[in-house]
């Protein structure tokens, strides 16, 4: 498992639980907008009664159109909104996952510079809930690899994952940052989950 796995995990899984809801809602939002076009065609056509025939035609065409052009405005609105809906539960619940901590403890040994010395800025929640055999496996680990981190004086707001501080650099390696570094990958395999099809 790699340190993004649960993260990836838990989008797919959400993406799969929101799809029926949310094709369900976006239909019925299509449905609603063309039902409200109709009505407006058929008051413009009574106010334009006297009109000829074909003035009606192109009021109904025009009308079609708009509705059409708002029908799919409002489905990619709705799409949009569910993948993101998708994203944002996943981040929720990522530190949640088992294999979280596991996978932390692989992402610090794997970001940590040998031969530097640096802190680690967590949540208030992992510093708490982080298992004590860890920790040591993880100065085990570094004291191996020449490299040492102390706990840092901040912590994270929220998010879950970590961010190392060195003198002149940090390594943001909190969960919304991993989201953001893999969104472009897992938006296209989201869409698809959710409505079966690639988004542009």
């Amino acid at each position: 498992m790699t340190e993004t796995e649960p993260l990836q995990k838990a989008i797919l899984l959400l993406a799969e639980t929101e799809a029926a809801q949310i094709e369900k809602q976006a239909e019925q939002a299509a449905e609603a907008l063309l039902q409200r076009a109709r009505e407006n065609a058929r008051i413009s056509y009574q106010k334009a009664r006297g009109e000829a025939e074909l003035a009606y035609i192109g009021l109904m065409q025009k009308a079609q159109r708009q509705a059409q052009h708002e029908q799919a405005l409002s489905l990619l609105a709705a799409k949009n909104e569910g993948i993101e809906r998708v994203f944002e539960k996943a981040l929720s619940r990522a530190a949640q996952d088992p294999g979280y901590f596991q996978a932390l403890e692989r992402g610090i040994l794997a970001e940590a510079v040998p031969g530097k010395a640096g802190q680690l800025v967590l949540t208030e929640e992992d510093n708490a809930q982080m298992p004590s055999q860890m920790r040591r496996r993880i100065d085990r680990a570094l004291l191996e690899k020449g490299a040492s981190i102390t706990p840092a004086d901040r912590t994270l707001q929220e998010g879950g994952g970590f961010v190392l501080v060195y003198d002149t650099e940090e390594k943001n390696c909190t969960l919304p940052a991993l989201l953001s570094s893999l969104r472009g990958t897992l938006t296209q395999r989201v869409a698809r989950v959710l409505y079966g099809e690639e988004t542009s």
